[in-house]
């Protein structure tokens, strides 16, 4: 590196990946790097294992204690698929946020620190190629969480059961909506984890910054909704982005008969609270989606300035 910054930049010479795949060499390497640490690899067979146990779960009461003589109680007669792949996406999104903050705290940092950008937006590469190639990293590990454990509970489900067909009709669209889910939620994170990531040359203090915020901003939000709910508290929630991706991802699944009727039996979870319930909802959903928009936004033209600038300073 020394030995290029001091000659100057020089007319490539060697081969050149067509355009459109020029991000590539950049993910190969991240994809090799992250590999190597144990709790990516921790973490991805934890996922893989959750969603083992779910199609597991979802095989036991709809295929055979359904079909069968055994009975059931009665919170369990309508559960469905949609509740399943639906309750495995909430149960993983708190994970994803500590997950993409490990994948993607060092995306830009670690390169800062390793003096890498003179290479890296030099011709024929640029910013926006570089930019792309630490997207992609990103969309791996929120497509990893969300996604394609989902695809593995749908293909268990099929495999077990004696009507495929009937299982593909019915169940495919929920596919859909986790794909969407986690298109919604790349969109949403990806740019707040790669400006975290460019404001400092440590991927400790970018990973742990990540993670506090998504902490900070759910704390702050159920404070209001707990202690003011009259006030600030009707819509407080919609600050919290979890709470903004739990709720926006509702939306991605097809509706059912069924939803209306599952309930959980009377007196569930009752010992786990005194007095009135969490808050889980916001009075006006338009500030929820405005929240989501101005984080897109704002994020979008800080990292934009912050590559600009390490661009022209390189």
């Amino acid at each position: 590196m020394k030995a290029v910054i001091n000659r100057g930049y020089q007319p490539y010479q060697g081969k050149k990946y067509p355009r459109i795949l020029r991000f590539w060499p950049i993910f190969r390497n991240e994809i090799a790097t992250l590999w190597k640490l144990k709790r990516v690899k921790f973490f991805v067979y934890s996922f893989l294992g959750t969603a083992l146990f779910y199609g597991a779960i979802s095989i036991i009461f709809e295929f055979f204690l359904k079909s069968s003589n055994i009975q059931t109680p009665p919170f369990l007669q309508n559960l469905n698929s949609k509740m399943v792949y639906k309750h495995f996406q909430d149960t993983m999104l708190p994970w994803l946020f500590i997950f993409c903050a490990i994948v993607g705290g060092g995306a830009i940092s670690n390169d800062l620190k390793s003096k890498a950008m003179p290479l890296y937006f030099s011709k024929p590469l640029g910013w926006s190629i570089y930019l792309f190639g630490k997207v992609t990293i990103i969309a791996i590990a929120v497509f990893l969480v969300i996604f394609i454990p989902g695809v593995f509970i749908f293909l268990i489900k099929i495999l077990v059961s004696n009507t495929p067909k009937a299982i593909f009709q019915e169940e495919y669209p929920y596919l859909f909506g986790m794909f969407f889910n986690a298109l919604f939620i790349l969109i949403v994170l990806t740019p707040i984890i790669l400006v975290i990531s460019s404001l400092t040359e440590s991927y400790n203090i970018a990973m742990i910054s990540f993670i506090v915020l998504m902490l900070f901003l759910g704390g702050v939000a159920r404070f209001f909704a707990v202690h003011d709910p009259e006030g600030m508290g009707k819509n407080s929630l919609a600050i919290d982005i979890a709470f903004g991706l739990k709720h926006s991802g509702e939306k991605f699944f097809p509706e059912t008969k069924n939803d209306l009727k599952f309930q959980w039996p009377s007196g569930h979870n009752n010992h786990r609270h005194q007095g009135p319930p969490p808050p889980d909802k916001v009075e006006d959903e338009f500030w929820v989606q405005l929240n989501l928009v101005l984080w897109i936004l704002g994020s979008l033209v800080i990292l934009f300035r912050r590559l600009n600038k390490i661009e022209v300073s390189e």
